[in-house]
């Protein structure tokens, strides 16, 4: 009876000789295999920055590192976004370095390395739109009144040929009812892919208040190009040049009757998702005035986040900000040309 027990649990420990097909195929709305040989079942809700974002039945909403999916079921129609800007429409199966797509005019078959993102349905509008929101707040009451407030907030809109954005930052501190920092930036602009690497940028906006650096509002705006391109799944880096106009107000009265001025905008940076809950994002941006090479402003930032759940993350960011030459404020004082931001917080992805 024993050694009949013993050769029952042998039997039932037995694994299946194929595991290349998820465990059920019919009616799953979608499936997933991980490098572990792990299967999850669930709805594939979109994959951006080779990120892949999986709500799961059991385990909820999942973000998956891209490079550690093999194999993806999806039986509802998604948005294939290939790396040459065009898209295929419908279900799909990827399987190791193939995707296969059955798309209205028959099964369309790409080479993985080709797909760039995954959005819902290619029909619906939300499905292109993302919303990004951080904040980062302390107070101090007693011997002192102080209070800080620091945000970043951007929508975003991208599909298979475009990605628009639209951001607003602002720091705000008060010491004893005194205002300490008050900064605003306003920015837009907007990306046309030509093909995988390449893109132009027909606007690019920026509008930034700081009384501190005696900035009443300075608002730059132009056109360029840019290029992007990815060393491996988990890190991408990007350039761009834009030849910009500028229109600088000031709180004093240094050269307030030519406010307006010329040049260059150079900008890049990268992403790199370290490991799946860890990311990495470094830019820096040169906007050289050629006009008054004093006006010429720098912009560089570096952040590190770690995921808390799918949606909620913790981060820590720094940024550099410099005036070349800062014009001289209404007691004739020139304010310095350096200044330097430390934040941690929380954001939010929607």
């Amino acid at each position: 009876m024993l050694l009949a027990l013993l050769l029952s649990l042998a039997q039932a420990a037995e694994l299946p000789t194929d595991l290349s097909a998820p465990p059920e195929k019919a009616d799953a709305d979608g499936w997933v295999r991980l490098s572990s040989g792990e299967w999850l079942h669930g709805e594939l809700k979109r994959m951006r920055r080779r990120d892949l974002t999986y709500d799961s039945d059991k385990l909820d909403n999942q973000v998956l590192d891209w490079s550690d999916v093999e194999v993806l079921w999806c039986s509802r129609s998604m948005e294939w976004m290939l790396e040459d800007r065009t898209a295929l429409v419908g279900p799909g199966v990827l399987d190791g370095d193939t995707l296969q797509v059955r798309t209205d005019g028959g099964i369309v078959e790409v080479p993985r390395s080709d797909l760039a993102g995954i959005v819902p349905g290619g029909r619906r509008e939300l499905s292109h739109w993302s919303l990004h929101m951080d904040a980062a707040m302390a107070g101090w009451w007693g011997n002192t009144d102080q209070i800080t407030l620091n945000s970043a907030n951007l929508l975003a809109r991208e599909d298979a040929t475009t990605y628009w954005r639209l951001g607003y930052d602002l720091a705000l501190g008060r010491n004893d009812g005194v205002a300490t920092v008050n900064r605003h930036r306003l920015f837009s602009d907007m990306n046309l892919f030509i093909n995988e690497r390449f893109y132009i940028i027909p606007y690019a906006a920026e509008a930034y208040h700081d009384p501190f650096q005696n900035i009443r509002l300075r608002v730059t705006a132009g056109a360029g190009v840019g290029w992007r391109g990815f060393s491996s799944d988990d890190f991408e880096y990007f350039a761009s040049i834009a030849m910009v106009y500028q229109y600088l107000l000031t709180f004093g009265n240094e050269d307030t009757a030519n406010p307006n001025g010329a040049g260059t905008r150079f900008e890049g940076g990268f992403i790199w998702d370290i490991t799946g809950d860890i990311t990495w994002a470094t830019s820096w941006m040169t906007t050289l005035i050629y006009t008054r090479i004093g006006d010429t402003f720098h912009r560089g930032n570096t952040r590190w986040s770690i995921d808390v759940t799918h949606a909620l993350s913790l981060y820590l960011d720094f940024t550099f900000m410099r005036v070349e030459n800062p014009r001289l404020d209404a007691d004739g004082g020139r304010p310095q040309s350096n200044d330097f931001a430390a934040t941690t917080g929380f954001a939010l992805d929607l």
